[in-house]
């Protein structure tokens, strides 16, 4: 059984089918099958259709893929079911080679291809322009560029919604006509659209690079205790204000020059 698809600009006819794969990954060469005809036997035409495959009048073959009158092939393989046809081929329920033929060829196609009506409006306008370019030659050229930015805000929008929808930048440049990394270098260093992504979390005593620390983010210091010296606490009076320093090194009343965890002579 065979899915048939019209795309593209022409109405290209697309017929896509499940292929037979061998064990060694190839696709088998095409069968005769005996086949008896009014009384007489003889032989099909060489025919390649997966369920002749079964170890019968050809080789066996282990899986299916899904390919396509072009040459596309899919790179998935799928189990395959002498039993049961349709499941093998995934009409019945949409998947296996006929979901993997229409999600990654036809659509890929069809997204692809400019409508007919987009087209029709493309050539008008061309058209005008290059009539207009005859008579009024600066009013064609501010035109064009009218239609020049105009064209470079589209791909601003379309492009990030190809990637959005899941595009590849390989599809993207086939739609382009340019290459991957030709599209890559032009769009993907884009500033970040929608949601940005969370802030990478703080560290405990610092900041992040570039945001300027506050002072609740410095770590508390005390000047003149080192690491591991027991913090010094400030006992206060009644009135707030602070009468000495529970822990701290007594300085000798007129030696203003000493300082906690120094000698007097500042060692």
């Amino acid at each position: 059984m065979s899915w048939v698809a019209n795309v593209g600009i022409e109405e290209e006819t697309h017929e896509g089918y499940p292929v037979a794969v061998l064990s060694d990954l190839s696709e088998p060469e095409p069968v005769r099958v005996p086949v008896t005809r009014d009384g007489t036997r003889g032989l099909t035409d060489p025919d390649t259709t997966w369920w002749l495959y079964d170890g019968e009048h050809g080789p066996q073959a282990f899986a299916v893929r899904a390919g396509c009158s072009c040459g596309w092939r899919s790179k998935e393989l799928f189990p395959l079911n002498f039993e049961d046809r349709s499941k093998t081929e995934g009409t019945s329920d949409d998947t296996g080679p006929y979901l993997a033929w229409q999600r990654q060829h036809i659509a890929h196609l069809v997204g692809a291809t400019v409508p007919a009506h987009v087209r029709k409006e493309i050539e008008h306008l061309r058209a005008v322009l290059a009539d207009l370019a005859r008579t009024r030659p600066l009013a064609a050229a501010a035109a064009a560029d009218h239609v020049e930015k105009m064209g470079r805000s589209c791909l601003q929008l379309a492009v990030p919604a190809a990637t959005d929808n899941g595009h590849t930048w390989s599809e993207i440049g086939d739609a382009l006509g340019k290459s991957r990394q030709a599209v890559w270098e032009r769009f993907a260093k884009k500033p970040y659209r929608g949601t940005p992504p969370p802030a990478p979390p703080r560290p405990r005593h610092g900041w992040v690079e570039g945001d300027a620390p506050s002072a609740f983010d410095l770590p508390p210091v005390t000047p003149g205790w080192a690491d591991g010296d027991d913090a010094p606490r400030v006992l206060l009076e009644a009135d707030g204000a602070p009468s000495d320093v529970e822990g701290a090194p007594s300085v000798a009343p007129g030696d203003p020059g000493r300082t906690p965890g120094t000698d007097g002579a500042g060692r």
